[in-house]
């Protein structure tokens, strides 16, 4: 479990009485109606964050502490933030039954679900070479950009041919993957 940015609000007939930057709201004193209800917000996600992207769906769940009045709703249900994109937010509300109502909110989150896109240049798949070609990996990745693209090769040795296998794999930000592979072939001089 994550926790990650949240903005607890405090309001009083629709007037803001605290805003707080926690994870975690400490009960606020209002006055007269004495402590108000708290709410928190968690992230979830299946994948766990990296580098500040999430590459599966993250769950908000929100979590909510009466004050010295009862609450007069149920706590929000968790939110869903199954799309990729960047800087998604969720906010939950509760009240209780004087009329004092918090909120949590959770912004920033960046969900990027998508493998980045690699290919290979410099070289068409099983063509056959005089001499042994320069390869360059090429990856576009269109939410958390791509972090990583390496080619590695082996050689085969035949008596005419030597035999290059290669595979270009692409990692992003969120930790996806993607990879390109093939082969191509070097004739022998002499």
């Amino acid at each position: 479990m994550n926790v990650a940015r949240c903005l607890v609000t405090l309001a009083l007939g629709g007037v803001v009485v605290a805003t707080a930057p926690s994870a975690f709201a400490a009960p606020v004193t209002t006055g007269a109606g004495g402590d108000g209800p708290t709410i928190t917000a968690t992230t979830v996600s299946a994948s766990g964050e990296s580098h500040g992207w999430y590459r599966s769906a993250v769950t908000v769940v929100f979590h909510c502490t009466p004050g010295s009045a009862p609450l007069a709703m149920s706590c929000p249900g968790p939110a869903y933030i199954d799309n990729s994109g960047a800087g998604q937010s969720a906010t939950g509300s509760v009240t209780d039954t004087n009329g004092t109502t918090a909120t949590a909110s959770i912004t920033g989150i960046n969900v990027d679900r998508e493998r980045p896109t690699v290919a290979v240049h410099g070289v068409r798949p099983h063509a056959v070479y005089a001499a042994v070609r320069r390869l360059t990996c090429l990856a576009h990745d269109r939410y958390s950009g791509v972090h990583t693209c390496r080619i590695e090769t082996t050689r085969v040795e035949h008596p005419r041919l030597i035999t290059i296998r290669y595979v270009a794999v692409a990692t992003d930000w969120a930790g996806n993957r993607n990879n390109a592979h093939s082969y191509y072939s070097v004739r022998r001089t002499g």
